[in-house]
């Protein structure tokens, strides 16, 4: 739930941080696969609960833990520099 204010960044000289705009400052959480699921058949009707099972929610679930790594990468990066 926090996100860089540009213009008071701008304005002071430093990074200041303020409530996340779109979250309201409690972050997001997880789309459950069951829901990604529903979407992609959406999109792909042929879609079967095996062939997601063994091929597709392994690949989902790669997702959510790469976007996790990079997420904690940039929140490093961010307090290394802010400090």
């Amino acid at each position: 739930g926090r996100a860089v204010d540009i213009s008071k960044t701008e304005q002071w000289g430093r990074v200041v941080e303020k409530e996340c705009g779109r979250c309201k400052g409690v972050g997001y959480s997880r789309v459950p696969a069951s829901a990604a699921y529903r979407a992609i058949t959406m999109l792909i009707p042929n879609l079967t609960q095996p062939t997601w099972s063994r091929t597709v929610k392994p690949l989902y679930d790669a997702l959510v833990v790469q976007c996790h790594k990079e997420e904690s990468i940039a929140d490093n990066i961010l307090n290394a520099v802010t400090r």
